[in-house]
């Protein structure tokens, strides 16, 4: 593997604590083929295998202290060392030349728009209401942009705004013979709108509580990604609507976990043959990190060789004045397609991470979705607008099933291309490339 090794101890407890980053735990990355000797190395040091989780267990169980988990399909183990054992794992990841990699498992979330967000948009709009009341525009963008609200409200009567702004009303591929996971928060298996779907779920949460979704940002997500053509009620909300959807629970009820929950889901997707993983989560970038966790980047790169391609968000930070801004874990891996978000009038989004100077080395979006006032299930039945990175991923994840129905060579890296190659060029698209990327995503004619 041409990328240097990475050996990084987990930080002190107190500074755990303090940053809130850490959960304590390791990401050893390691060739796939040398499975049996590192599990022959940890274990002689004490340091045993974990049950993984079976497809049929109906909680999962948290890693037990001094034990690993393996993730045999991307080559990525999840550590949580005594205290004794420390010292010689660090020995053992820089001693054996089939380990890259040993990397400190950080706290994530999803990357809905956060509380205060809000606040500095509404504080922009109201400035920009000011400018519009001192200088009035001309009288014929008055009238375009009122056309523009009329078309737009006509249109979702029948489908959203993102949908028609993506052109997936008038595609005839519905994501059919496709696999889609979802790793989020869960998913409400009862929604009326999936009755007679394809679906299978796996809780890798740790919490040992049944699947479910105790946030909704999961099904939200979902059902942008996988909603039915045809609600019982309001516009059409979902895009790759007869698709196979993999509903995995990485982030529990708080709305985070940890790298290793998301690795196992990853591992699991690649597993179980699905196409495309949506990951509308992450952990934001911070001064001092490296640009991207090599076991990301070892599970995306492995992921697109099984012809998987990982549908990344690229994090909400971006008019957060305590952060850079710069696109978050797992979206600043090399090998993701990350997702930035576009507002109504495709501005991109406040919120919407991208390429930054306070940020060298860090990766920009590849392409953008639409992830403001987005409509789209709720649990219990209900229905939610919402802004996010988080909202415009599936977008992307939804598009890239109806590629895949189309053309079954675009699988992977062929997948990937074939979106880039068939975004929409905004008019001011070479001023934001370092914020949208290609430009904005659309689905096949």
């Amino acid at each position: 593997m041409a990328d240097q090794k990475r050996i990084a101890r987990v930080p002190a407890e107190r500074e755990r604590r303090s940053a809130e980053r850490y959960t304590g735990r390791y990401l050893m990355t390691f060739e796939p083929g040398q499975t049996s000797q590192v599990v022959a190395d940890l274990s002689q040091q004490g340091i045993q295998p974990a049950k993984p989780v079976s497809s049929s267990a109906a909680v999962a169980k948290s890693l037990p202290r001094g034990h690993h988990l393996l993730f045999p399909n991307i080559g990525v183990a999840l550590i949580d060392p005594l205290a004794e054992h420390e010292d010689s794992l660090i020995q053992i990841a820089s001693s054996q030349p089939a380990i890259s990699a040993l990397e400190p498992e950080r706290l994530n979330r999803g990357f809905q728009e956060q509380v205060w967000q809000p606040y500095m948009r509404g504080w922009k709009d109201a400035i920009d209401l000011l400018y519009e009341h001192l200088l009035p525009q001309p009288a014929e963008s008055e009238s375009a942009g009122a056309e523009a609200a009329a078309a737009k409200a006509k249109a979702e009567k029948e489908y959203t705004w993102g949908l028609a702004a993506t052109k997936v009303p008038g595609c005839r591929f519905s994501g059919n013979g496709i696999k889609i996971a979802v790793l989020d928060t869960g998913f409400d298996q009862a929604l009326s709108d999936f009755a007679g779907r394809h679906l299978h779920v796996q809780n890798f949460v740790g919490d040992e509580k049944p699947f479910h979704d105790g946030v909704g940002h999961g099904t939200h997500c979902t059902g942008t990604a996988c909603g039915t053509a045809h609600p019982q009620k309001g516009p059409r909300y979902g895009i790759a609507s007869d698709c196979e959807i993999y509903a995995g629970r990485v982030l529990d009820d708080n709305g985070r976990g940890g790298d290793g929950n998301i690795l196992q889901g990853i591992d699991w997707a690649v597993g179980q043959g699905c196409q495309i993983i949506s990951l509308s989560l992450g952990a934001p970038w911070q001064p001092g990190d490296p640009p991207f966790m090599l076991a990301y980047e070892v599970a995306a790169r492995r992921a697109l060789a099984a012809g998987c391609l990982l549908v990344v968000a690229a994090g909400n930070d971006a008019s957060n004045p305590l952060l850079a801004g710069a696109v978050g874990t797992p979206g600043n891996s090399p090998s993701v397609l990350t997702v930035a978000a576009l507002d109504e009038s495709l501005a991109t989004a406040p919120f919407s991470n991208r390429a930054t100077p306070r940020a060298p080395g860090v990766k920009g979006p590849d392409l953008a979705g639409p992830g403001v006032n987005v409509y789209s299930s709720w649990p219990g039945g209900a229905f939610r607008r919402l802004s996010g990175t988080s909202m415009a991923t599936p977008h992307v994840a939804g598009i890239a099933a109806l590629y895949a129905e189309q053309d079954k060579s675009l699988r992977g890296q062929a997948l990937k291309e074939a979106l880039l190659d068939h975004c929409q060029t905004l008019s001011d698209n070479a001023a934001r490339v370092g914020e949208i990327g290609r430009g904005m995503v659309q689905a096949p004619g």
